[in-house]
Formats: structure tokens, sequence, C-alpha cells
């Protein structure tokens, strides 16, 4: 959530800086972030909503509120308010995808044998049957 914690918070930022990992700091990220996201919404018509948000002149950036830590560190335990939608669409993704992993199983299994083509057709086949299988073809 908005680079990670702040510069004095954070247990690797000033060693990855260091070691030119990082080029820029959390903070820095973060305020790069917001100057550019705030006249973005503005054109859009997006509220902000950060009461604290407001064009700091003598800076030259936007001053915005403090970050809600908790419930960052909520999100990253699985505790966020959209967890259990983002679970159920990586589970449908996953299951989805199961016909492919079978085919790519099947295939290096089979890399080494002289039926390549045979194989090659079979795949096609098989990928068709599954894609058939978990997506119906909507005829209009």
């Amino acid at each position: 959530m908005m680079f990670g914690p702040h510069d004095v918070d954070s247990a690797h930022s000033s060693r990855s800086m260091r070691w030119k990992i990082k080029r820029q700091s959390n903070d820095e990220l973060r305020q790069k972030f917001v100057d550019q996201s705030v006249p973005q919404a503005e054109y859009l018509g997006l509220e902000i909503l950060d009461n604290n948000l407001k064009w700091n002149g003598a800076r030259e950036h936007y001053d915005f509120g403090e970050i809600d830590w908790d419930g960052f560190h909520a999100v990253l335990n699985g505790a966020g308010s959209c967890n259990h939608e983002r679970m159920a669409a990586r589970q449908k993704s996953y299951d989805e995808g199961e016909w492919i992993r079978e085919a790519t199983l099947f295939s290096r299994l089979c890399a080494k044998s002289s039926w390549t083509p045979i194989i090659t057709i079979c795949l096609i086949v098989y990928s068709n049957r599954s894609t058939r299988r978990s997506r119906p073809l909507q005829l209009k």
C-alpha cells in the first residue's frame, strides 16, 4: 500500500538504497505517486477521500494524511476487504487453467518421442475439448 512503510520504519530500505537495489525511498516514491495521481483524479472528476490532501506551494508537493498501517497489515495478512473476492478469482483461474497444465505435462513426457506430430494434434484436440468444457460457446 503506497510503497511500504515510512523510510524510518522500513527494515530494509536503507540497505536497498545503499546497494542500489532501490533508487528512490518509500517516502519519495509515495510523494511522487500522490503528486502525479491527484491532478489525474481531479481531471477525471474523482474525489480523493483524504481531508488532509492539499497543495503545499512552499514545498511544491501535495500534503496528505497518515496512512492506515493497521489496515495495510490486515490486507497483507489476508483480512482485507476484497480478500475473499481476490482469492476466489485466483482459485477460478487456477481451476480453469488445469487443462493447460495437464497438456504441458503430457507434452514434456512425450517430448523425446518420435510421435511429436501425433502428440501435437492430440494436444490441440485436448485443448479444444477442455476449453469447450470450461467455457461453452455462445451462439448468436
